[in-house]
């Protein structure tokens, strides 16, 4: 995942390993997951209109993942960080690429089958363990949006 670079996207420098144990090392992200987010703006700040910045950004990191050939495959407020420092330009990080599958750019339409993610985003298709493409990823963000 170090190739993927995108201001959207959270960073991976290097993956160290000392001891036989594994520790990435990744980029500092400013902000709190977005439900958390929009809870400490409060709520009447958090309109329509910031609303719609702030998905946008996130539907732009998803689709440079999907570009690339990445799916996320868990999609959810807590692993989308979102910093309103500046409100008039919220910035946003799509972090834990944990179950995310890296099929490459030129295989990035081939299907999948295990069962990935958390319960309450998940695709119907992979609760029944049916094989899936990336749109299972476009079913979780509705899910975060409702």
């Amino acid at each position: 995942m170090k190739r993927l670079d995108s201001p959207f996207v959270v960073k991976a420098y290097d993956l160290l390993e000392l001891k036989k144990v594994q520790t990435l090392q990744l980029e500092k992200c400013n902000g709190y997951p977005a439900d958390v987010a929009v809870d400490l703006l409060g709520r009447s700040k958090f309109d329509e209109y910031l609303a719609a910045k702030v998905f946008y950004n996130i539907l732009c990191g998803v689709r440079y993942l999907h570009d690339e050939g990445v799916v996320h495959r868990d999609l959810k407020p807590a692993n989308i960080i979102v910093d309103f420092s500046d409100i008039s330009s919220p910035q946003i990080k799509i972090i834990d690429l944990g179950l995310a599958k890296d099929h490459g750019r030129e295989h990035r339409f081939d299907l999948m089958v295990s069962r990935n993610g958390t319960c309450s985003y998940m695709a119907p298709e992979i609760y029944r363990e049916e094989s899936y493409t990336r749109l299972v990823d476009v079913w979780s963000l509705g899910c975060c949006f409702f």
